[in-house]
């Protein structure tokens, strides 16, 4: 079993622009709901918790900075990116890390979406990258 905390923490908070702070409140909680339900898919047994664990097999995640220039304006279309590190702890001490960063312009009718739905999708598609990521390094631990 994996645990993971249910809201992913920015790693600093005064590195993230404000609206992203004020406006996409749920990009926390939308990352670790990805990491879950990959995982699922990846047959590895995560459960997301308010708090780590000291003990057992944790991953600790968290946004290191993102990136959301733009809006849905096709003179000055998206420009969203997200950075993230996971180090996976096996009784508190760090087994393996990994750093992450996915970008995206909105995709197809991007310019008919707002820049958190944007970042939605940018966080879930690292919660895939995250999960395929643990799959690998869980077998090395």
């Amino acid at each position: 079993m994996f645990y993971i905390e249910s809201n992913i923490p920015f790693k600093d908070s005064d590195e993230i622009v404000s609206k992203v702070k004020e406006e996409c409140t749920a990009l926390g909680s939308q990352f670790a709901d990805s990491i879950v339900k990959y995982g699922n898919k990846q047959k590895l047994q995560i459960k997301s918790v308010d708090a780590l664990p000291t003990q057992g097999t944790v991953v600790k995640v968290t946004i290191n900075s993102v990136i959301s220039e733009g809006n849905a304006n096709p003179f000055n279309p998206h420009r969203k990116q997200v950075f993230a590190t996971a180090t996976l702890m096996v009784d508190g001490k760090a087994a393996d890390s990994n750093t992450f960063s996915r970008f995206s312009g909105g995709g197809f009718w991007g310019g008919f979406k707002g820049s958190c739905s944007v970042l939605q999708h940018t966080v879930n598609t690292l919660g895939n990258d995250v999960a395929k990521w643990l799959k690998k390094s869980a077998a090395k631990a």
